[in-house]
């Protein structure tokens, strides 16, 4: 299979390939949607795994100067 553009939606070849076959709708359950996870969480490398984390930190502490400033506020 060709790498695909991260931009591009997934092809039916790539969703089969992450194991929810070609529409996806193994994940629209609660186990199928946590089985997504741990899957896609196993085949992160470190460095995602820490970019993720590092983004998600920024989104949190963004959320909560949010809830006390009453206002969004930009980046």
């Amino acid at each position: 299979m060709a790498d695909q553009h991260p931009d591009m939606p997934p092809t039916a070849d790539s969703a089969a390939a992450d194991g929810n076959g070609p529409d996806g709708w193994d994940a629209c359950t609660w186990d199928g949607a946590r089985r997504d996870v741990l899957h896609r969480a196993a085949r992160m490398t470190f460095r995602e795994k820490l970019l993720w984390l590092e983004e998600a930190t920024r989104l949190a502490l963004r959320f909560h100067d949010q809830g006390h400033d009453g206002a969004a506020r930009s980046p």
